[in-house]
């Protein structure tokens, strides 16, 4: 009797990731857009033309419907990227790679850890890469090399988690500020959100690219319908 093929273990949980990130995307974008009509009304006022005050109230109104709807989506999709952290990892181990430093649980920690957070989700997520190279087996796969779209995803996620950190603490909180410092605040938010966009849009290619890679190494190793998984590890 023929062993049934068991789907790719970060399949499903990719594509949900993936239309998570692409809502995220639009979320950012639309912030984007209010945050840029935001500062050209206010770089308006600055250079001395005439601005309606209803159009900067409504612009100010839309942003506040902003914050949370950036919450609901950024926290449901790193709910998610947790748990395609961990199938990827699973995909890796299920096709036999030997000696694999990071685990599921440890790794889902090391995000909420100071210091460690700022570099074991890097490296599990390039072991994860390296050992699912379809061209290396179970334990030449440390020769594989790692992915500048996993290297560009991490330095644009660190770079918006100091940056967001570093302006945080520079805004001044409340609505009594003057137009020039409205205007400072607006072209502060404008480059968060050009910030953003580009994490959320590498981080969609980045997970499309894993699930890709993830699927090619699945089948060629349990591809073969009726071997026993064991006996496709011993002969990877």
């Amino acid at each position: 009797m023929t062993e049934r093929l068991t789907p790719c273990p970060n399949q499903r949980m990719g594509k949900l990731l993936t239309v998570c990130l692409a809502a995220f995307s639009g979320v950012v974008f639309y912030i984007l857009v209010g945050n840029w009509l935001e500062f050209s009304l206010l770089s308006d006022a600055v250079n001395g033309i005439a601005v309606h005050g209803n159009d900067l109230d409504d612009v100010q109104q839309r942003s506040r419907l902003e914050l949370p709807l950036l919450a609901f989506v950024g926290l449901f999709c790193g709910i998610v990227f947790l748990f395609f952290t961990g199938r990827t990892l699973q995909v890796a181990g299920d096709c036999g790679a030997n000696g694999m430093r990071y685990k599921y649980g440890w790794v889902v920690a090391s995000y909420f850890l100071p210091i460690v957070s700022w570099f074991v989700p890097y490296a599990a997520m390039q072991e994860s890469w390296r050992a699912t190279n379809p061209a290396f087996g179970a334990r030449d796969w440390y020769a594989s090399k790692g992915s500048n779209l996993i290297r560009l995803w991490w330095g644009l996620w660190l770079a918006s988690l100091f940056t967001f950190s570093f302006c945080d603490s520079l805004l001044v909180p409340g609505m009594d500020l003057d137009l020039s410092e409205q205007y400072d605040q607006a072209l502060v938010h404008v480059g968060l959100s050009f910030l953003y966009l580009a994490l959320a849009l590498v981080s969609l290619l980045m997970v499309r690219a894993i699930v890709m890679r993830s699927l090619s190494k699945w089948e060629h190793i349990h591809g073969a319908t009726g071997v026993p998984k064991a006996t496709i590890k011993e002969a990877s």
